[in-house]
């Protein structure tokens, strides 16, 4: 597992690294509780916007292609990955 990490609102983390051959699962949780917001961004991919209350999961196959998220909500968020180093 990769993080977790916080993030303040506004503030991209990139060179995520994801898996390869299976799915990178990015859990967020929003301190304190209520909405928040994350943009997922890969050189491959579109960039994929994500809205939810309190927390949420998301994933796909990256392909192994660092990714960078951005935390667009207006409070820290807490984040992690599936990846294993």
């Amino acid at each position: 597992m990769l993080g977790p990490w916080t993030q303040v609102p506004n503030e991209p983390k990139s060179e995520i690294p994801t898996l390869k051959d299976e799915l990178t699962v990015i859990k967020v949780e929003v301190e304190g509780g209520g909405e928040g917001a994350v943009q997922i961004v890969s050189t491959n991919f579109p960039p994929k916007r994500h809205y939810f209350q309190d927390s949420g999961e998301f994933s796909d196959n990256y392909k192994g292609v660092k990714i960078t998220i951005v935390n667009e909500g207006l409070t820290n968020l807490k984040i992690s990955t599936n990846y294993n180093f």
